[in-house]
């Protein structure tokens, strides 16, 4: 049954933009006007600096949350939980706050899965990217859709890249809390899945939910 809400609260969050996405503050906020709008602003494309990335990422990782969910989760209650919410009707509304270091821990996995798999989704990588626009001046005119194209691409990767890296070095954070005051972490709620479920499963949890 948690398996069957939890799939129906994902339906009502699918459109939601904000739900599914995290906005980062400009990687060089120093960056002023070039001098004239045939010139670029810069030589090299901007970076991120890993020290000072901006960003709130408290909506997709309430998303994961829920993605991660078990019933273990709000004190064994989490079933009763995602009931009240249909039951309340605040599913349009609702997250998955912080509980416990767990279930940070899994959502953290979640969340480096999917930039992981947004990353592969693009035909380059940044140090391509980066390598081609440094060289720019001498294949690719400044301003030309191409140009423009790889500074967009390479601004979603570099994101996602960033997105990555935090969502990695928040699980390692995560399990060494874990692990000062749980001497065995091979537990069920720490377990994540590394393969889909069978098909059946989810062709009965679809059957289930036109009842």
């Amino acid at each position: 049954e948690l398996k069957l809400l939890k799939y129906r609260l994902l339906q009502v969050i699918a459109n939601k933009r904000e739900r599914w996405t995290v906005k980062f503050q400009p990687r060089n906020e120093d960056s002023k006007p070039a001098a004239n709008s045939f010139l670029p602003i810069q030589d090299h494309p901007p970076r991120f600096d890993p020290q000072n990335v901006k960003f709130d990422g408290s909506a997709i990782i309430a998303t994961c949350r829920l993605l991660a969910l078990t019933n273990t989760d709000y004190e064994g209650k989490a079933l009763e939980v995602l009931r009240n919410v249909f039951t309340s009707g605040t599913a349009d509304s609702f997250q998955v706050d912080r509980q416990t270091d767990e279930l940070e821990y899994r959502a953290l996995m979640w969340l480096a899965r999917l930039t992981n798999m947004s990353l592969k989704k693009y035909p380059s990588t940044v140090r391509e990217d980066m390598e081609r626009l440094v060289a720019s001046s001498l294949d690719i005119p400044f301003r030309s859709k191409e140009w423009n194209v790889l500074q967009v691409r390479l601004g979603e990767m570099q994101s996602l890249e960033s997105l990555r890296s935090i969502a990695s070095s928040g699980t390692r954070h995560m399990m060494e809390r874990i692990k000062r005051r749980k001497k065995n972490v091979d537990v069920p709620e720490m377990y994540i899945r590394q393969k889909v479920c069978k098909f059946e499963y989810t062709a009965k949890l679809l059957e289930d939910d036109k009842k």
